[in-house]
């Protein structure tokens, strides 16, 4: 009786329980990034086509209020075509050794990648990336990374895991999208809600998880809530189809190859 398995394994190890799910006719909302390497989102892309089953990467952004608006403009044409976007998504110190398990590429910054190809409805061809690896850890802590789209349209994006843990700040992010008629600017390093306690410190982000009500709301809640939506009505999922979560991977794992030798990397179409 069940219609619906969320993936939520890490990273590396998404293949083998799609694989099985899959296998018993189960639809799939599968955990961002889609795979850390191509072959494997291939096999899974693969499986959930052969099998009739839906497929749904979890790229949160998509569902989040200001990233959605923007969208919205752009759709209207408010700003125009889009010529240079430049993103920022830090952490502090503490979640680096939970989460440098993987690249900060494919784990933070792919969140940004998406938002850029989403935005620009344009492929990227050409990367370069620039890494550092600050506290010594299995990955870089330092990433930046640069996209040139077909089209002409250019992209910055910058991710670190070096905020003081004291500092209170556990989501510094923010966006800036230049177009040929106008700006959109997004920051959320400026909450709206503070807490100010005897701990410290803590500027809460709640538009991607707030919990009250012993219930979550924000971002996540409407990402679940539209696949389930798709389940409940036999209707594709077409917020984020699996192929533009590839595109994502391919464009994340590009810009790890170019920082590890050092130039350019093209991406084929």
């Amino acid at each position: 009786d069940i219609d619906l398995v969320s993936v939520v394994t890490p990273e590396a190890h998404h293949l083998a329980p799609v694989l099985a799910a899959v296998g018993q006719g189960k639809h799939i909302f599968l955990e961002k990034p889609i795979a850390t390497r191509v072959e494997d989102a291939g096999k899974i892309m693969e499986a959930a086509e052969k099998a009739a089953v839906f497929l749904m990467v979890g790229h949160i952004l998509r569902f989040e209020n200001n990233y959605g608006t923007v969208k919205r403009k752009i759709e209207e044409g408010k700003l125009g075509d889009i010529v240079s976007i430049h993103a920022r998504r830090n952490r502090p110190r503490k979640l680096y050794k939970i989460y440098s398990r993987e690249h900060a590429i494919i784990e933070n910054s792919i969140h940004d990648i998406d938002i850029c190809l989403w935005y620009t409805q344009a492929r990227v061809e050409n990367v370069r990336a620039f890494t550092r690896n600050i506290q010594g850890g299995a990955h870089p802590d330092i990433n930046w990374c640069f996209l040139e789209f077909k089209g002409g349209a250019v992209a910055c994006l910058e991710t670190h895991w070096l905020i003081p843990d004291v500092g209170g700040i556990n989501t510094d992010d923010s966006m800036q999208i230049i177009g040929t008629k106008g700006v959109a600017d997004l920051h959320f390093i400026l909450a709206g809600l503070n807490f100010w306690t005897e701990e410290g410190v803590e500027a809460a982000n709640v538009t991607y998880d707030a919990w009250f009500n012993n219930q979550i709301w924000g971002a996540a809640k409407e990402e679940v809530s539209y696949i389930v939506d798709c389940v409940r009505k036999g209707e594709a999922p077409t917020m984020i189809k699996p192929v533009e979560a590839l595109d994502a991977l391919k464009v994340a794992l590009a810009c790890i190859s170019s920082a590890q030798t050092g130039r350019d990397v093209k991406i084929s179409g």
